[in-house]
């Protein structure tokens, strides 16, 4: 059994990364880091353990909100690996498409994302107030796009 009360990784094709806190008294003891690392480790302390309680349940919630997943990946040496059916459940989760909106301060924006197989489509749609506004946004569009590279 783990010292850790919590342990979390994330896996995704650009990070390989844990999170992991434990109690001691009223003092909360956090370490993260990339998988097979020791890390960094912080700790803070607190007046009473609820103080602390609550903290650590605020830090873990932020993390699985941003992904993470229950799974240990923490400790030097290169020999800890997380196990595969946690970052794999994670992507099983993702579905084939999603649509989205934004609605504030007038803007209307509709964003659809669809998956299939290695491709990844996305459409946006905004909608202005008459024609020249939304030529007047393609024009600057336009020219952010190609001041990064795109022809």
């Amino acid at each position: 059994m783990s010292e850790w009360d919590t342990q979390l990784v994330f896996i995704d094709g650009k990070s390989n990364k844990y999170w992991r806190a434990k109690a001691q008294g009223t003092d909360l003891v956090v370490n993260w880091g990339k998988i097979g690392t020791d890390g960094q480790t912080q700790m803070k302390s607190f007046s009473d353990e609820a103080s602390r309680d609550r903290e650590h349940d605020k830090l873990a919630s932020s993390k699985r909100k941003k992904g993470y997943v229950d799974g240990d990946g923490g400790g030097g040496g290169g020999s800890a690996a997380p196990p595969a059916p946690a970052a794999t459940s994670v992507l099983e989760d993702v579905p084939n498409s999603l649509t989205l909106g934004l609605d504030k301060d007038g803007r209307k924006v509709e964003l659809k994302l669809e998956l299939e197989d290695a491709s990844l489509t996305t459409t946006v749609a905004e909608r202005f107030g008459d024609a020249d506004a939304a030529r007047a946004a393609l024009l600057r569009i336009k020219q952010a796009l190609e001041a990064d590279g795109y022809r």
